[in-house]
């Protein structure tokens, strides 16, 4: 079926597919509604995330 090797084995060489590396395609409208201050206020958890950040005194509390 494919090619053998030194001991009399198939192979394995790599299945050619999609390339990869372009899975980040940024989105501010995405961005903002995950990361934005209005949903880190919206949660009990996202508020204790801005004192954290402000505790250690980010310029930037969120997006």
């Amino acid at each position: 079926m494919g090619l053998r090797d030194a001991w009399g084995l198939p192979s394995l060489q790599q299945a050619r597919g999609r390339t990869r590396g372009n899975e980040y395609q940024p989105s501010n409208i995405k961005r903002k509604h995950k990361h934005g201050w209005i949903r880190r206020l919206s949660t009990p958890t996202g508020v204790q995330v801005i004192l954290r950040r402000m505790l250690k005194g980010r310029k930037s509390l969120s997006h």
